[in-house]
């Protein structure tokens, strides 16, 4: 499991000087939020938030192209799961199993994800935006 909460993360956003585009001196995020709706505060871009959150928790960062170029296991949970969850299941090279996650803080995604994948899931950060991209060309767009 990964440590981190969105009220921890907007208080590093914060407290980095340039990172926060919309001026905002406090960014306030409710227990009960997550990584969306700081973005969605933060001002910055899908890219450079996903570049964040990745550099903070020390994580791997997919792009698009990655993602894409990528086995997808799409079909080893539900559709609507990984849509709401915004979470995009791989394979590795290796043959092991990764998820794209955007939402680190996102415990229950993620322990879903593990319980069907193995514990050894390798989690990796791609941004909201692209994960639903990945979804959608995968999924074929229907919900």
């Amino acid at each position: 499991m990964i440590p981190l909460s969105a009220s921890d993360f907007a208080s590093h956003l914060l407290n980095n000087a340039g990172r926060v585009h919309n001026g905002a001196k406090a960014i306030e995020v409710r227990p009960d939020q997550g990584f969306h709706a700081l973005w969605e505060a933060s001002g910055l871009s899908g890219a450079e938030f996903a570049d964040e959150v990745a550099s903070y928790c020390g994580l791997q960062r997919l792009g698009l192209r990655e993602l894409l170029a990528a086995r997808a296991l799409v079909d080893k949970l539900s559709r609507r799961f990984l849509r709401e969850m915004n979470i995009f299941p791989y394979e590795l090279s290796d043959g092991g199993y990764g998820l794209a996650v955007a939402d680190p803080s996102n415990s229950v995604a993620i322990e879903a994800a593990k319980i069907v994948l193995g514990e050894t899931l390798a989690i990796t950060i791609a941004s909201f935006e692209d994960v639903t991209t990945a979804l959608d060309r995968r999924l074929g767009g229907e919900k």
